[in-house]
């Protein structure tokens, strides 16, 4: 050992080149720095790194149940790996086991808009969110090119309940169903108010009306299409048609075919009766002949007269 305003220690010993001190808790006293070459200081409490810092054995806090990080940096690193809060095995790269505040704006999914890819509808185990696709399959009837999904799904991913609400990027038309566990389930139209063109195969009113004489119309808010059946008549002698001159076909008359009791009308178009000759009218006026049809005269001041159509008599 030489002292000359240095301490030096020199020895050839396995030892040699420590420093060894062996009262418990030793101190090293110093007015100002203690410098370790490499960029480590020491000056009251403070550690200062100039250079990297490695701990193999993490970083603790063996005072209070927090560590606290203050200060700023002049540039961001990034290590591999996964950040755990609450948990020492993350399984993903930020992994919480309590709840996460944001006061500002949390972004993910495509171009950070919070929206997701999904081509599949139909999958089990999915997340409830917001999505896109343009190759889709499991939508509705006749799905093609891009399309948007709202998919409200069960807590248990074991099952496959959800309520999904789709619709292409290119039209008015809303689609929704209620999985019922089957990625298959039918889908529904829903139908709004206000000027939009339906599309197939709904663009009609997908549902079978039953009506006496009648049927539905079509308007610009739902579609529908005119249907009649067949009428059944205990006392045929007191049936008539009377169409008279209001519903035309652009075929000619079609026919009223009523058989003792039950027949079928067949209308086409608007009209029963030709266009510019005398309308037609239909009646039934007796059980014992099973088909009657015959003329009446524009000009004729009743309403409608019923004749036989094998003597034209009434």
């Amino acid at each position: 050992m030489t002292v000359n305003n240095v301490v030096s220690i020199n020895s050839a010993s396995a030892a040699g080149g420590n420093l060894r001190f062996t009262a418990p808790n030793p101190y090293i006293v110093a007015s100002s720095y203690i410098v370790v070459p490499g960029g480590a200081y020491f000056n009251s409490g403070t550690v200062y790194f100039q250079a990297q810092a490695q701990f193999r054995g993490g970083i603790h806090n063996d005072t209070a149940p927090y560590l606290q990080v203050d200060g700023g940096t002049s540039g961001v690193t990034y290590f591999s790996g996964a950040i755990g809060a609450g948990t020492t095995s993350p399984a993903e790269q930020v992994h919480a086991t309590g709840n996460i505040r944001a006061d500002g704006i949390v972004y993910w999914g495509n171009g950070l808009s919070r929206t997701e890819t999904r081509d599949n509808a139909g999958l089990q185990g999915t997340r409830s969110g917001f999505y896109e696709t343009s190759t889709p399959t499991n939508f509705y009837p006749n799905a093609s090119d891009w399309q948007h999904m709202i998919d409200v799904r069960h807590s248990n991913g074991g099952n496959n309940y959800a309520l999904q609400i789709g619709g292409s990027f290119f039209d008015q038309d809303l689609w929704f169903r209620k999985t019922n566990n089957s990625g298959t389930t039918v889908w529904s139209q829903l139908i709004g108010a206000g000027p939009r063109q339906c599309t197939a195969p709904f663009n009609s009113i997908g549902a079978t009306t039953q009506t006496s004489l009648g049927g539905i119309t079509r308007s610009n808010t739902i579609c529908a299409t005119i249907r009649f059946s067949g009428q059944n008549f205990n006392d045929a002698q007191n049936v008539c048609f009377a169409l008279g001159g209001h519903i035309a076909t652009y075929n000619e008359l079609y026919r009223l075919a009523l058989a003792n009791g039950t027949g079928a009308a067949l209308f086409n178009g608007d009209w029963i009766g030709h266009r510019t000759g005398d309308d037609d009218a239909f009646c039934v006026n007796g059980t014992g002949i099973t088909n009657f049809e015959g003329n009446c005269n524009k000009a004729d001041v009743r309403t409608f007269r019923c004749v036989n159509s094998s003597t034209n008599n009434e």
